[in-house]
C-alpha cells in the first residue's frame, strides 16, 4: 500500500508542475525561450555568412591580385601590346625610308590640282611623281597659227616651274584637225626641220618652222614639277657614255 501511495504522489507532483504560476508568467517564460532559440539560430547564420564572405573575399583577392590575377594579366597584356606596337612602328619607319628613297614617300607634297586622266588646258596632276618625289603636272596648250619660216615664242602661263618638258606622245601639229604631223616634223626639202619645238623655258614654248606654216595649228602637252612642292631630292645616277 505504501508503494502505491508513493507512485500516486509522484504522478500528482508531475501533473502539478507550474500549477502555482500565473498564466502571464508562463507565457513570458515561453516567449523568452523562443527568443533565445531564435537568437542562437541568427548568431549561427551570421557566423556562417561571415565565414562564406571571408572565403569569397580571399578568392576574389587572389583572382585580382594573385600571380595569375586580372591586374597582373592586364599589365602583361599591356606590355606585350607596347612591344608589338614598337615593332610595327619600326617596320613602318623602315618601309617609309625605302619609299622615300624611291621618291614616293610621305615627305612629298600631295598635289592640290585636280587629277585628270585625259588631256586638258587646265593644270592637272598626272598621277605620277618625278625622281625626287614631286608630283608631275600636265597642261596642254593650243597654238592657232604656227610661225612663218621663223622662230616664235608662246607664253604657256605656268607658274612656279621646277622642271619642265614636252610630252611628245600628246603633242602634234595639224592643218585641219584630220591630218596630223608629229613634233618635230622633218621635211626633206633642204634637209631642214620643217616644224620643231626649239626650246621650252619657265616662261615660253619656242616653235620654229622652215617654211610658212601659219595655216597649221599645234597642241603641245607640257609636263612639269613645281617649286612649291616638296620632294626628297632623289635623283637617278648618270649613265656614263661608252
Amino acid at each position: 500500500m505504501k508503494n502505491v501511495e508513493t507512485v500516486r504522489e509522484s504522478h500528482n507532483l508531475k501533473n502539478n508542475v507550474g500549477v502555482g504560476l500565473d498564466r502571464p508568467d508562463q507565457k513570458r517564460i515561453q516567449n523568452t525561450n523562443k527568443l533565445m532559440s531564435n537568437s542562437a539560430v541568427t548568431l549561427i547564420a551570421l557566423v556562417l555568412t561571415i565565414i562564406v564572405l571571408l572565403i569569397l573575399a580571399g578568392i576574389t583577392l587572389n583572382m585580382v591580385l594573385g600571380e595569375n590575377g586580372i591586374i597582373n594579366k592586364a599589365s602583361m597584356a599591356k606590355q606585350k601590346t607596347n612591344e608589338v606596337q614598337e615593332l610595327e612602328n619600326k617596320k613602318i619607319e623602315e618601309l617609309q625610308d625605302k619609299l622615300n628613297n624611291y621618291g614616293i614617300g610621305s615627305s612629298r607634297t600631295e598635289p592640290s590640282a585636280t587629277s585628270y586622266n585625259t588631256m586638258s588646258a587646265d593644270e592637272h596632276f598626272t598621277g605620277e611623281y618625278y625622281f625626287n618625289g614631286k608630283p608631275i603636272y600636265a597642261k596642254t596648250i593650243y597654238i592657232d597659227a604656227l610661225p612663218n619660216a621663223t622662230l616664235k615664242k608662246y607664253n604657256h602661263n605656268i607658274k612656279n616651274i621646277s622642271n619642265i618638258w614636252c610630252d611628245v606622245s600628246k603633242s602634234w601639229i595639224t592643218n585641219n584637225n584630220i591630218n596630223s604631223f608629229p613634233i618635230p616634223y622633218t621635211s626633206t626639202y633642204g634637209g631642214t626641220y620643217d616644224m620643231e619645238i626649239n626650246n621650252i623655258t619657265t616662261q615660253t614654248v619656242d616653235l620654229r618652222t622652215g617654211t610658212n606654216r601659219s595655216g597649221f595649228k599645234a597642241y603641245i602637252t607640257l609636263n612639269y614639277t613645281k617649286t612649291t612642292d616638296q620632294g626628297n631630292e632623289t635623283t637617278i645616277p648618270a649613265t656614263p657614255a661608252n
